[in-house]
């Protein structure tokens, strides 16, 4: 008969509490690979995945003494990975959105005379030449800059086809330059 010395995640736990480096390792052997597994299968980059994992268990290492006894060792670090896959999706959809932004910011940037190139002359610039569009173009345009939507989540909104949107975009580039060129927008 083989006995199993195999510590137990509440050994594991009492042990990290009271501030066990070795506990701790041995957390992280367990844990460390179906935790990459899981949080790589849903944000399909191993980077991201592996900067995440990570993360957790400095956070666990942190708070190491204030950790509760009755603890759910397994549930808690998938809680806390969980939690950390969802702030990693928010924050790509932030940037993704200030990145929108930011083209049609520089767009009407780069073609605006220097001597009115101030933010708020630019931001009001722009602010203008949105509300001159068509209105379904103006709608498209506002739920990709305010709600960071694609394409296709404005299609499904808008119950329009995707290349329909595609099409707004476009335009609204178009219609964006003329206004910085001083054109009147007619398309």
């Amino acid at each position: 008969m083989s006995v199993n010395l195999a510590p137990t995640d509440t050994d594991l736990l009492h042990r990290l509490r009271h501030g066990e480096e070795n506990a701790f390792a041995l957390i992280y052997q367990r844990y460390v690979r179906d935790l990459h597994r899981y949080t790589t299968a849903r944000l399909g980059t191993r980077e991201d995945a592996e900067e995440i994992v990570q993360e957790v268990f400095l956070s666990l290492w942190a708070r190491h003494r204030s950790l509760r006894e009755d603890l759910v060792l397994k549930a808690y670090l998938f809680a806390s990975v969980k939690y950390m896959i969802l702030r990693h999706i928010s924050h790509r959809k932030v940037k993704q959105k200030y990145a929108e932004y930011y083209r049609l910011f520089t767009l009407v940037y780069d073609q605006t005379p220097e001597d009115q190139r101030t933010p708020e002359q630019l931001e009001a610039l722009l602010q203008r030449g949105i509300a001159q569009l068509p209105e379904r173009c103006r709608e498209a345009v506002q739920l990709r800059l305010l709600e960071n939507l694609s394409n296709s989540e404005i299609a499904a909104r808008m119950n329009i086809g995707k290349t329909t949107v595609e099409n707004y975009m476009v335009s609204a580039v178009k219609a964006l330059r003329k206004v910085v060129r001083g054109l009147s927008i007619v398309e």
